[in-house]
């Protein structure tokens, strides 16, 4: 293994490698909805931005915060954040990812891992310089945070996880079927409903012809994807949208904001995405 690596493809499984094997886990990073990948443990360290406009935007989620806090992790607020380092005993990452949903299956993330001895010390000076600025977050805290209501909506920065149809919007016109557009769009949609690609999962599309055959099931009004629609669809297949394109419409569906949209979309009126049963 290389002293310092760049990492892009493979970087969360490196990341949840590094993590698990550890001793010690500190990691300061803007935005944490999602920690399943780094196993926090009673004496880490998370310094993450818990300002009230990052916890009313759902850009980071209280509820999470509580099940750290209870676990005896030291948590810290800093408004200011915008950094993304970890570091695992003698390892440490820097780059671009939150824990998040959407760091670990939409988003095109890079980062750089090394073991080089001096690049270790300065993050960990690093983290003792953010600490001196930071607001420990204790139980009070936590549950202030907790009571405060959340609208995505208001965020500059979406947060992206399996959704109800409900909650979410589509264009009234789609985009036309050979637009390059249609393909990104197309899989917003079933990627902000199931949170990512998998088999088996209904979700709902809008009324009209899909002709994926093979790779898309009809589920009474809902649809499926096979194996081979997974495959497909998702990042690395031949059928996968542009990260930058589904990112953009990810933004528009989960929040119904038509400023959100590409800007050379023709048709761009949002209408909600309801359940069949009220359509």
């Amino acid at each position: 293994m290389p002293v310092t690596d760049f990492l892009s493809n493979n970087l969360w499984a490196r990341i949840s490698m590094d993590a698990q094997a550890s001793i010690n886990r500190m990691a300061a990073v803007a935005y944490v909805t999602d920690a399943s990948q780094v196993p926090f443990r009673d004496g880490d360290t998370l310094i993450v931005d818990a300002s009230d406009r990052a916890v009313t935007t759902g850009l980071t989620n209280a509820e999470l915060l509580q099940e750290l806090f209870s676990s005896g992790v030291h948590l810290y607020s800093l408004p200011s954040l915008h950094a993304k380092v970890y570091a695992f005993d003698d390892v440490v990452f820097v780059g671009s990812c939150n824990l998040s949903h959407s760091s670990r299956n939409v988003l095109r993330e890079a980062a750089i891992r090394t073991v080089e001895s001096n690049a270790v010390l300065e993050v960990r000076q690093f983290f003792q310089t953010l600490l001196r600025s930071a607001e420990p977050i204790d139980q009070a805290f936590v549950t202030r945070i907790s009571q405060l209501p959340v609208d995505p909506r208001q965020s500059s920065v979406v947060v992206f996880g399996p959704r109800p149809a409900s909650s979410l919007w589509r264009l009234e016109t789609p985009p036309p079927s050979r637009s390059p557009n249609m393909r990104p769009y197309f899989v917003a949609l079933m990627q902000a409903q199931l949170g990512e690609l998998r088999k088996g999962q209904p979700f709902h599309l809008w009324q009209g012809h899909f002709g994926h055959k093979g790779r898309m099931q009809k589920s009474g009004r809902q649809f499926v994807l096979t194996e081979a629609g997974v495959a497909h669809f998702s990042q690395g297949g031949k059928g996968a949208p542009r990260p930058d394109l589904l990112e953009i419409f990810l933004a528009a569906v989960t929040t119904g904001r038509s400023d959100r949209l590409p800007d050379n979309l023709v048709d761009r009126v949002l209408v909600p995405l309801q359940e069949p049963e009220s359509q």
